[in-house]
């Protein structure tokens, strides 16, 4: 009896899959068959001039472009240089970059031991090194860092830059076209004061080709930071977007020196400059005084610095009064002289430098 009620409920479970299984044998069959019309067959059959126009012509199949053969690799370090264990890659640039790649590997090289040497001083135990690489048309930028392992732990950061065409070794005088690191500074300063939480140690001193690398937005600017504690470490870096620099030479000729002049005081033409920097002037006939701000003849003007003729002060938007090195001039042309460290004073990210030839070289940042 038993028996009897396992076999009627296996054939109502399974008489169902049966059925399909056994449709779908016929269907196989039946489109195996050679007497059933594939697709290809029946595309085959239909004639030319019954083809539709909407349909396209079948393309020639384009050549795959050819790889382009990379032009940077990577080596490993000796495991220990000058009593020093080291750890990490650096970059090793190969045939295909051009008939310079041998000359960029001589200077990794020298960078190598330029740190080793540096690390040794604070009694390195070990150095582990990294690295980045940025690109753009006109500069290719490789940062090492190297995380050194001493008594206090701290992180070099150096980079080679060079054209990719040439292979020729860009300075940061070259990229910003002056000498910009009186500005960094300046800047870099400017940030410690406003978060001195932030910083552990002096930051290395600036020098052209030491840490920098440049991007489409601007050159970043790499300071070394030392680590004090287990949350601060790494390094700084300062961006200095090209966008917000302006540049202004002021030739020799232009510029002023006071007879009886004891400490070397130059006086430049306030207009020539401020404008030049991207600030507005104007001039107030009644009164003698001269403005420098923004947007001065609009409906909300920003004063940032004023000043009358003869007097030896000027004042800011703060109403606080400054004492100059010299009192503001008219000359016969009607131009108003003032002195040169006036700009650094109003301006926080604002410097100068001189050439060989005596021209002023002014640089300001709009943060």
């Amino acid at each position: 009896m038993q028996k009897h009620i396992a076999a009627v409920v296996f054939l109502l479970l399974f008489a169902p899959f049966a059925v399909y299984a056994s449709d779908e044998y016929e269907r196989w069959a039946r489109l195996s068959s050679p007497d059933y019309p594939s697709y290809s067959s029946h595309e085959s059959s239909v004639d030319s001039a019954d083809t539709p126009a909407d349909v396209e012509e079948p393309t020639e199949a384009v050549e795959p472009e050819e790889p382009v053969e990379p032009w940077v690799s990577y080596r490993d370090l000796l495991p220990r240089r000058y009593g020093v264990n080291l750890f990490g890659v650096l970059p090793v640039l190969l045939p295909a970059f051009g008939d310079a790649y041998e000359d960029i590997n001589v200077y990794l090289d020298e960078l190598e031991l330029l740190i080793i040497h540096e690390a040794r001083h604070s009694r390195a135990r070990s150095i582990t090194f990294s690295y980045v690489i940025h690109e753009t048309d006109y500069i290719i930028s490789i940062v090492v860092n190297a995380n050194v392992s001493s008594v206090i732990p701290h992180t070099l950061i150096r980079s080679v830059n060079f054209t990719p065409d040439t292979g020729e070794i860009i300075t940061l005088r070259d990229v910003m076209d002056a000498d910009i690191s009186s500005l960094a500074m300046r800047m870099l300063m400017d940030r410690m004061r406003r978060s001195p939480e932030h910083f552990s140690a002096v930051p290395s001193v600036i020098i052209d080709n030491q840490a920098f690398f440049v991007n489409n937005v601007g050159t970043t600017i790499l300071f070394d930071e030392f680590q004090l504690s287990t949350i601060v470490s790494g390094y700084f870096p300062l961006q200095i977007k090209h966008s917000r620099l302006s540049t202004i030479v002021l030739p020799a000729d232009r510029a002023y020196h006071p007879s009886g002049n004891s400490y070397n005081l130059v006086m430049v033409p306030i207009r020539y400059v401020a404008e030049g920097l991207g600030y507005e002037v104007r001039w107030f006939e009644d009164t003698e005084t001269v403005v420098v701000g923004h947007d001065l003849h609009g409906e909300e003007p920003q004063h940032i610095a004023w000043m009358r003729i003869g007097v030896n002060a000027f004042h800011t938007s703060d109403t606080v009064h400054h004492t100059l090195e010299a009192s503001p001039r008219r000359s016969e042309l009607g131009s108003t002289y003032v002195p040169i460290t006036f700009f650094e004073r109003i301006l926080p990210l604002s410097v100068y430098s001189r050439d060989s030839y005596g021209n002023i070289k002014f640089l300001s940042y709009i943060e």
